[in-house]
């Protein structure tokens, strides 16, 4: 199986040298979106989950802060992707639907490693997390600038996935662009 990696708003704001609400810009995390972004083909060990609708909505769609959001989309994607190659969508597990009926029951028997900080894990998000998953271990990270604990995060997801990667089991990377770094690396 390969990983999916989401590329949002958020880290094509990062690849532009801006700071976004929850992680400021590093230089570093700035290179490694920059290469998974240029280094992706059909061959790559992940699938990157890109905005469809906003890359192909008309800007009448948008509301007014949407505007300049994804007009910068639009152009890190013209610019810094890959065109001859297939993409995922970014948005499909904002589909609590496609997740309850296609997903969960696909990933029902799987031991999961969760990261994410704790702003993000409510309690229904954990109760539903424990109630359909095999097990889950959850691995937090700072609420702000989790990138700025990348090293530990990588080290402590790479300790619980150990020396092979079972096929039962799923690591969910849900601290934002630090998450995507993560997630290209140990891919």
């Amino acid at each position: 199986g390969k990983s999916f990696i989401r590329f949002g708003d958020g880290e094509a704001r990062i690849l532009m040298k801006r700071d976004i609400p929850r992680q400021p810009w590093h230089r570093e995390l700035q290179s490694t979106l920059l290469e998974m972004v240029r280094n992706y083909s059909s061959r790559s060990p992940y699938v990157l989950g890109v905005a469809f609708a906003q890359l192909t909505a008309s800007e009448s769609s948008f509301n007014e802060e949407g505007i300049g959001v994804w007009r910068l989309y639009r152009l890190v994607f013209r610019v810094c992707f890959p065109k001859a190659t297939t993409y995922g969508d970014a948005f499909v597990f904002y589909d609590n639907r496609y997740m309850r009926e296609k997903l969960a029951p696909v990933l029902k028997d799987r031991k999961i490693i969760c990261v994410t900080n704790r702003r993000n894990m409510d309690a229904e998000t954990y109760r539903y997390l424990v109630s359909v998953f095999l097990s889950v271990t959850f691995v937090y990270t700072k609420n702000w600038d989790a990138f700025s604990e990348y090293d530990d995060i990588r080290a402590r997801v790479a300790a619980l996935v150990g020396d092979s990667v079972s096929h039962e089991m799923l690591v969910l990377l849900a601290c934002g662009p630090a998450g995507k770094a993560v997630g290209y690396h140990l891919s």
